[in-house]
């Protein structure tokens, strides 16, 4: 249902863009950044996104034309792709206006594609436009192609798109809004104006109401969705993690000396904090604390083993560690044992760089940009000198006083690390409305990638190398960035000279 801003009278419409996991949805909104001009739109708001994955929405706000002589403002969003989170997906989907369908064109995406669409259409009640995403790859089906494997209504539109190069993303937001604003005018002339929702949304209100709605629903229901996505038993789901105390065993606590901060812990209120599918975490005063079901152990002496294994990488972080950082392994009364990680509360670099951006303050968001380039480098280079290896994105750093940390090692994820390409431009494509933030932190990612190329082995060279290429950016800048950042790593002469020049 279409809104109606009494306070600034303007008709609001919701478009959502919905699809699978990597098929382009944020992508397709983080082109539009530099397709309308600044002040006809937001800022690009991610509420919960971590390592480049959204957790809840994304959202960015444009100002339209005229709808019966009614200012517009059209509210894009996208959800998250994985099924584990089909429940936010669900709650984002019952606001939309017009929902924007994106496909990845190529035959193996058009399966999951197919189940998500048929899920949508069995409960959406408005108008869809089909974006057929990554036509550039090899085996894309053409537009006709995929309407015919997705099995469409005649008259459903399937756009062309390329959205890491702005192909096709204009054109699938167009007729988007105009399906919407249809609506809307068909609304006004039926009722007028009393048919309308008076609930103007805010992003954070949104985000408030997800996680209310998450903490109202029944456990079993989170459970089950929690036993798929970590490939456990519903009981092993079922299971509440047993809170970290002082009095844990001996060798169950690193350092030692952390008992102090446990003790202290225990005397405190304990506020839970969102946080992604299977993990849970909370704030005790000016203390995070994490643990997660992968991190629930059968016997309490295979987690005092992992303990062992967490604080040598731990350790091994060097001045990446945050200061006053403590493991603990606890005895669960129900049998096993959960490991925890307590470290100060710190504000993550992307928290940063988002508050800066939506105060305007250029400068605040050029020191936090190149706070993250400098992390980039030191993750890289403490992997290649034989440390942990660490996910590379604004969420998983934090500032302690002036010094960048590390606050997310990525080993709770299964499979290999992301490379740190997509997020390096990601973070460029999301800023690029900041020229002098930009170019701040380009300079940083010119000399952090010149040392790099001249310390890499060749096999170490190409794997980053490898990661900036299968990063997809979404402006023009970022593109040329990366092609800077390629020839850093492919002429190790070159790269002395550039390493000289800075």
């Amino acid at each position: 249902m279409p809104a109606f801003d009494e306070q600034q009278q303007r008709l609001v419409v919701r478009i959502v863009y919905d699809g699978p996991a990597t098929a382009g949805k944020t992508t397709n909104l983080a082109q539009l950044c530099g397709i309308v001009t600044p002040r006809r739109r937001g800022e690009l708001r991610s509420q919960g996104e971590r390592a480049g994955r959204t957790l809840f929405f994304d959202w960015l706000q444009i100002e339209g034309g005229l709808v019966d002589g009614l200012p517009l403002r059209c509210q894009l969003l996208s959800v998250p792709g994985q099924a584990v989170l089909a429940r936010r997906r669900q709650h984002v989907l019952r606001l939309a206006d017009a929902v924007v369908f994106v496909c990845d064109s190529r035959e193996s995406g058009v399966d999951i594609a197919r189940r998500m669409l048929t899920s949508l259409l069995e409960g959406a009640r408005c108008p869809l436009v089909i974006q057929a995403n990554k036509q550039d790859l090899p085996g894309a089906l053409s537009p006709e192609q995929l309407a015919s494997a997705l099995g469409l209504e005649p008259g459903v539109r399937v756009i062309p798109a390329r959205a890491d190069r702005g192909q096709g993303v204009k054109e699938t937001l167009v007729l988007a809004i105009r399906a919407a604003t249809d609506t809307a005018l068909d609304a006004l002339r039926q009722s007028g104006l009393a048919g309308f929702d008076r609930d103007v949304m805010t992003p954070e209100r949104l985000h408030a109401r997800m996680q209310a709605a998450e903490r109202d629903e029944a456990p079993s229901s989170v459970a089950e969705q929690v036993a798929r996505a970590l490939g456990l038993s519903a009981p092993a789901a079922t299971r509440r993690p047993a809170l970290p105390t002082a009095a844990a065993p001996p060798g169950c606590v690193w350092p030692e000396s952390g008992r102090g901060a446990l003790r202290l812990a225990q005397k405190l209120p304990w506020s839970p904090v969102d946080g992604p599918p299977g993990t849970f975490t909370y704030q005790v005063g000016d203390l995070h604390l994490e643990t997660s079901h992968r991190r629930h152990h059968p016997s309490l002496a295979t987690a005092r083993l992992a303990l062992h294994d967490l604080a040598r990488r731990k350790a091994a972080l060097g001045p990446l560690l945050p200061s006053g950082t403590v493991l603990c392994a606890q005895p669960d009364p129900a049998g096993g044992a959960w490991l925890w990680t307590v470290r100060p509360q710190l504000p993550t670099l992307g928290s940063w760089m988002e508050s800066a951006a939506v105060a305007g303050d250029e400068a605040e968001l050029a020191r936090a940009l190149a706070a993250f380039g400098d992390a980039v480098f030191q993750s890289v280079d403490h992997a290649w000198r034989g440390a942990p290896g660490v996910e590379v994105s604004p969420s998983s750093f934090g500032l302690d006083g002036q010094r960048v940390v590390c606050l997310h090692e990525g080993r709770d994820a299964e499979g290999p690390l992301p490379g740190p390409g997509p997020a390096v431009l990601r973070a460029l494509d999301q800023y690029a409305a900041f020229p002098q933030a930009a170019r701040r932190y380009v300079g940083v990612l010119d000399g952090a990638f010149a040392s790099l190329g001249l310390i890499a082995e060749p096999r170490a060279r190409q794997e980053l190398r490898d990661s900036l290429a299968s990063a997809q950016p979404a402006t023009a800048l970022a593109r040329r960035v990366r092609a800077r950042l390629v020839a850093h790593l492919d002429d190790r002469a070159g790269l002395a000279a550039s390493a000289g020049e800075e």
